[in-house]
């Protein structure tokens, strides 16, 4: 049930008990807050040490977004009447979540490292969404809403009967997703052994790990992008524009060898894994 819009709510109708009430309850904190003071603070701090230390990164995966971005921009001129039937909603899921994309970026950016991996999974679920389409194009419709007394879309299940995979990844993005619970666990077994060591609350502070873990899922999600389109939606889109596919070609060739650098066994599995897949896909 929709209720008033609150710019229709001024305080002034509020009868005089309740403005009594509203002051002191307000005057109970500083205006403004020197919390959000601090928090709006260390988000242009963070802002200009990422700008620092990971311009490179920060290079590489805005010319990968907009790029994609323009490549998604193109494919909406293409004669879709060439592509296959399911083509259609692969194209709209990705060109729907590319917002999602930025948000996570730019949560990474501002210093919300957990945020950051919040967002990813739904972006990794996308992925998943996108394969399962390829390999039952009749049934895509799952991939959006599920009907009564019919087959749910399983990630579980599709990732092992289907891809064949054991991806870890969205177990421990789950974590996340639910709760930050993946911080609570820590510090509920911490309070359980009498370990506490200060108080648990938010807390500003820099946390290099985190930043190269988000920035290496954030690389793994917008390649996943390239090399899907690559792969699936890219045909004709040379004819159409020879400098955008070009482009496509040569972001997802550098993204994935940036990946492979990483020398990470769980990276490199999941890359091979990807294009195992992809490989499999187009030769059926």
């Amino acid at each position: 049930m929709k209720g008033r819009d609150w710019r229709e709510i001024p305080f002034r109708e509020a009868s005089p008990e309740w403005q009594k009430k509203i002051e002191k309850m307000l005057s109970h904190t500083e205006n403004p807050s020197k919390i959000f003071m601090d928090i709006y603070g260390y988000e242009e701090f963070h802002r200009d040490y990422m700008i620092k230390t990971f311009n490179w990164f920060i290079n590489i995966f805005e010319h990968a977004f907009d790029s994609m971005s323009h490549i998604l921009e193109y494919l909406n001129y293409v004669d879709k009447s060439l592509w296959k039937s399911h083509n259609s909603i692969q194209f709209i899921f990705l060109a729907n979540n590319m917002l999602t994309l930025f948000s996570a970026y730019s949560r990474l950016i501002s210093w919300f490292y957990t945020d950051n991996l919040i967002l990813i999974r739904p972006l990794f679920e996308l992925i998943l969404r996108l394969y399962y389409i390829e390999f039952y194009p009749t049934k895509r419709e799952k991939t959006l809403y599920n009907e009564t007394g019919q087959e749910k879309f399983n990630i579980w299940r599709f990732m092992k009967n289907d891809l064949k995979v054991d991806w870890q990844i969205y177990k421990f993005l789950s974590l996340h997703w639910h709760s930050s619970a993946a911080d609570t666990v820590v510090q509920y077994t911490d309070i359980a052994r009498n370990w506490q060591n200060g108080s648990i609350n938010w807390a500003l502070h820099l946390d290099n790990a985190k930043i190269s873990m988000c920035i290496n899922y954030l690389s793994f999600i917008i390649w996943n992008y390239f090399i899907f389109v690559k792969e699936f939606l890219s045909c004709w889109l040379k004819e159409y524009s020879e400098k955008v596919y070009d482009n496509l070609i040569d972001t997802e060739e550098w993204l994935r060898a940036h990946l492979v650098r990483l020398e990470s066994k769980y990276f490199t599995d999941m890359i091979n894994d990807i294009l195992r897949i992809s490989n499999d896909l187009k030769n059926n």
